[in-house]
């Protein structure tokens, strides 16, 4: 089991995320803890406005959401109900079992995998603190739930398992359709979350392995002005 905690400002990408795999048919959300209503009776609106007025108690803070996935064995069999369990125990174990949060079961990948949107910020106001939480509660509980479900051990291995990101699929996303975005998309999370690079020389050292490139236009364009990027995937023989 591998779990990766991710922190930003933006609640609404986060759901956005997430929501727009279970209208793809690549998610399910299993439960949303500590609201007023029922998962499935609750809208988008509904979703965000929670975790957001909430986040809104602390306006100056610099992460008002947190994003968590938590990574299985492809071998590792486990329920909804199973996957729904380890998700509230591990939300318990770093310190956010009182805090609201939703569960998604995603099935995009080749491994079971849970992601989690939840916000930093307790109904008085304080913050949750981030800091080493992957090394301390976050390793703790981790180590407890692998024993307790009988899951394939992270410890020993790379904190980041391969099966997470692979190079994109051209035929699987059809050129144009919102699957390139998707594919695109997991990707330079991938790439965010698990490389460090001080270069867009050394961002596209590890997007390329991947088969995407990031690009900045051409000289003298807004995008290149205004330091925006546009991300294209490559075929077998490098061209966009």
């Amino acid at each position: 089991m591998v779990t990766i905690i991710g922190s930003g400002e933006v609640i609404r990408g986060a759901i956005s995320y997430n929501e727009n795999k279970v209208k793809e048919g690549d998610a399910v959300l299993l439960a949303a803890v500590k609201y007023p209503k029922d998962a499935d009776k609750l809208s988008f609106k509904d979703k965000l406005n929670l975790l957001q007025l909430q986040a809104d108690l602390r306006p100056s803070g610099d992460h008002q959401c947190v994003h968590i996935s938590v990574n299985f064995d492809p071998s590792d069999n486990l329920s909804n109900e199973q996957l729904l369990e380890i998700g509230q125990r591990y939300m318990e174990g770093i310190g956010f079992g009182d805090q609201p949060y939703l569960v998604y079961s995603h099935t995009d990948a080749a491994h079971p995998h849970l992601h989690i949107v939840s916000t930093p910020i307790t109904s008085h106001g304080d913050l949750i603190r981030l800091h080493n939480l992957g090394k301390t509660a976050s390793s703790a509980i981790r180590e407890k739930l692998e024993i307790d479900f009988s899951l394939v051990r992270a410890k020993g291995r790379n904190s980041v398992d391969r099966r997470e990101l692979k190079p994109a699929d051209l035929n699987k996303a059809q050129y144009g359709k919102r699957q390139t975005k998707a594919e695109i998309s997991n990707i330079v999370r991938g790439v965010f979350h698990h490389f460090k690079f001080t270069s867009l020389a050394e961002f596209n050292a590890a997007l390329n392995v991947f088969e995407v490139i990031a690009d900045t236009g051409s000289s003298g364009m807004r995008m290149q002005e205004k330091g925006g990027l546009i991300y294209y995937m490559l075929d077998p023989a490098g061209n966009k």
